[in-house]
């Protein structure tokens, strides 16, 4: 009788033992499965472009962009407070008075930096922006009116 109750503790023993070795190896393989898909998708999204870096260049500068929108200041946005004046009228008040340059593109704003005086002669208009991306501020490097006659 003793023998036989040694032999059930035994097997509820290994019952366990054997519950508890395939839970952990199940958490294991798990835990190695996440951990690759999320290092793959990390080093996905640093290889492509984004909205806030773009790629980066051989020597680790960002790369030249195009942006297109409307040229505006940062006080005034799309709707000028002004309404006296025309957009371009306004846009250049406002930057006279302190405001900063602008590019809105949908429900994104980009700060303007560099090249003040191109940005004057198309404020109030559609235009393509070139330049690099550092946060939200777009350093430009040239400037191209859009005709009226482009959607």
């Amino acid at each position: 009788m003793k023998n036989r109750a040694a032999k059930g503790q035994r097997s509820w023993v290994g019952l366990i033992t054997f519950c508890m070795t395939t839970a952990v190896l199940a958490a294991l393989a798990l835990a190695v499965l996440f951990a690759g898909a999320t290092l793959t998708f990390a080093v996905a999204r640093t290889l492509s472009p984004d909205e806030e870096g773009g790629t980066a260049t051989q020597s680790g500068e960002p790369a030249l962009r195009n942006f297109t929108g409307l040229v505006s200041d940062d006080r005034c946005g799309a709707k000028h407070v002004d309404t006296s004046k025309s957009a371009a009228e306004c846009v250049r008040a406002c930057t006279r008075n302190g405001g900063k340059y602008s590019l809105l593109n949908g429900d994104t704003t980009y700060a303007l930096k560099g090249m003040e005086d191109q940005i004057s002669v198309v404020a109030g208009e559609r235009a393509t922006i070139s330049g690099t991306l550092q946060g939200n501020v777009i350093n430009v490097s040239s400037i191209t009116p859009l005709s009226s006659t482009q959607p």
